[in-house]
């Protein structure tokens, strides 16, 4: 009932782990696949990470949002080399790579299509905070690193977004270079900063942070909305899924699938299996399935 075709490839649900710290290791992504993500995301991975800060406190939970620093990625990209496979066997993986330097894009893309290629790439084009550490990353950067990617693999790729840096007039240039296969909108937005009254410092090492979680829920339905009117390929929602409801809403928007980060970073990979059961429910009862419902909004 919950079996969608993403770009060619069968998922076994329309809910999908977002890129993050979970995604550090195999473990976390079998056991989200285990209990019934129909895919599931690596953190985004550079050939070298050591160029870029570890902040402590790295994350911020308030009522309704997550704060979290941008820190460098604990295992190497060369760790997914040798157990993407062992993730496969399980479900769709998702492998992210970062449109801040396109020879890495290159390089590492190169390397999983000889040994172990995944179902999908998924090109980061950086959360808000990371530019305001690192430096905002152009649109050239972005093409090219498309335009590297493809020249290597055959494999779907994702352009994630956030909010940010939606540029309409970009996106419909590279969906009509055949560049990007899906869009994933949005990654975290911001910068957000919260302040400890008590210490009268930030609660975060990196001063200001990405923002996820219920809160932008809103912000990303309205700009999806307004991109599903302008570019033809899926686009995959992301931003303040907590449950059933909340998947629903981006489904009924014409979202081919979603990605949930912040509910299973708080509440742990059992969400999956409790969201698809409610999604399954709710679609008995209205005696509907996801392809009636999607694209279903009503003005």
């Amino acid at each position: 009932m919950l079996e969608i075709n993403l770009c060619g490839k069968k998922l076994k649900s329309p809910l999908i782990l977002a890129s993050g710290t979970l995604g550090e290791n195999k473990e976390n992504l079998i056991e989200c696949l285990k209990y019934n993500a129909g895919a599931v995301a690596t953190r985004t991975l550079r050939v070298n990470s050591a160029c870029r800060e570890l902040f402590r406190p790295a994350y911020y939970f308030g009522d309704n949002f997550m704060l979290n620093a941008d820190n460098q990625n604990i295992t190497p990209w060369t760790y997914w080399l040798e157990n993407n496979k062992d993730v496969e066997r399980y479900g769709p993986l998702i492998i992210s790579l970062s449109a801040r330097n396109p020879d890495d894009c290159k390089t590492i893309v190169s390397a999983f299509e000889k040994k172990c290629p995944p179902s999908f790439y998924e090109l980061n084009f950086s959360c808000p905070h990371s530019a305001k550490i690192y430096g905002e990353i152009p649109y050239k950067d972005v093409e090219k690193s498309l335009g590297l990617i493809k020249k290597e693999t055959k494999r779907a790729v994702f352009l994630k977004l956030s909010l940010n840096n939606v540029n309409i007039k970009q996106l419909k240039k590279l969906e009509s270079k055949k560049l990007v296969d899906a869009f994933v909108l949005s990654n975290s937005i911001g910068p957000g900063l919260k302040i400890d009254v008590e210490k009268k410092k930030p609660v975060l090492g990196s001063t200001v942070g990405g923002m996820s979680g219920p809160a932008i829920k809103p912000l990303v339905l309205a700009k999806i909305y307004e991109l599903r009117q302008q570019i033809k390929k899926p686009i995959i929602g992301v931003g303040g899924i907590a449950n059933a409801k909340d998947v629903l809403e981006y489904i009924i928007l014409g979202c081919e699938a979603v990605q949930i980060y912040t509910t299973v970073h708080l509440r742990g990979p059992k969400v999956f299996e409790e969201i698809n059961q409610d999604l399954k429910n709710f679609l008995i009862e209205k005696k509907e399935s996801l392809s009636s419902i999607r694209g279903s909004l009503i003005i």
